[in-house]
């Protein structure tokens, strides 16, 4: 059970690799609240779980989504700096104009 799992949080975490890719905010929304979900409930099956194998595969699984999600990240952070240059050149636009049509 709890390898499907891992493998499904695995799936959904490529899947939201692509969507940020695509600029797709809401799929990526959605996919990211639904893998933190498994994640809980992968969690609260490891905790319980007496198996130690379960538990480091749980803690790969974790080390894995660290690393699998640095390039999202900081692809997430690069289009919120793009968004708001562009905001901010919009805005400056917008006044200037503004300002020459009060003339």
């Amino acid at each position: 059970m709890l390898a499907k799992k891992f493998q499904r949080i695995r799936d959904m975490t490529k899947q939201i690799t692509e969507f940020v890719e695509a600029f797709n905010v809401e799929g990526c929304t959605l996919l990211l609240e639904q893998r933190l979900i498994l994640l809980e409930e992968a969690q609260k099956e490891v905790a319980s779980a007496e198996d130690s194998l379960e538990q480091q595969e749980f803690q790969q699984l974790l080390v894995w989504l660290e690393q699998a999600d640095v390039i999202p990240q900081q692809k997430t952070v690069d289009y919120r700096k793009k968004f708001q240059d562009k905001l901010s050149k919009q805005k400056k636009t917008k006044f200037a104009i503004k300002q020459y049509t009060s003339l």
